[in-house]
């Protein structure tokens, strides 16, 4: 009798990993789907396809462990949009980008991900693991927003990263009471 309960809960666990997995996959899927399409009619060139995949395979994984990285998959997604739609829309850079245009790429970059990692520390901030919600939420931002970059370089991802280390800042500061 113990084998077999044993030997029934294998074939449960196995089953409901399976699920699992189906849903993560067909997330990943259709998220890169769409990054794709948009990425075709903007006529992107092949890295934006790979930091779209790379973006799909960590919102599947997201997906697929469930939990505090679940939570953080809506509010992680919806606060990426902000970097990658500025710098979708303002940076107008040509095939060239150097000098003041590299300048204003990484500007940019760090103000829309400082505006997400804000953002993001806003809707997490009832989440019971705040600020591993908000970790989860904000490594989607890099990915996402470099989506939006006209050129993929360090710059674009050191803007970003200063953006994000001065959304941390802010989110640490000790809450203003009034008198």
């Amino acid at each position: 009798m113990p084998s077999d309960l044993t030997r029934l809960e294998r074939q449960v666990r196995h089953a409901y990993e399976r699920g699992r997995m189906h849903w993560a996959l067909l997330g990943a899927g259709l998220l890169f789907s769409l990054s794709s399409l948009g990425l075709g009619i903007a006529g992107r060139s092949w890295p934006f396809y790979l930091v779209a995949l790379a973006l799909s395979m960590l919102a599947g994984v997201y997906i697929w462990r469930g939990g505090d990285s679940g939570n953080a998959l809506a509010p992680g997604l919806a606060v990426s949009l902000i970097p990658m739609a500025l710098s979708a829309t303002m940076l107008n850079c040509g095939a060239s980008c150097s000098g003041s245009c590299m300048q204003h790429c990484i500007s940019v970059c760090a103000v829309g991900s400082a505006a997400a990692g804000l953002m993001a520390s806003f809707l997490v901030r009832k989440h019971p693991r705040k600020q591993r919600a908000w970790l989860l939420a904000i490594a989607l931002v890099p990915a996402s927003g470099l989506l939006g970059c006209p050129h993929i370089g360090y710059g674009e991802l050191g803007g970003l990263i200063a953006g994000l280390l001065l959304a941390q800042l802010f989110m640490r500061l000790p809450p203003q009471t009034s008198s």
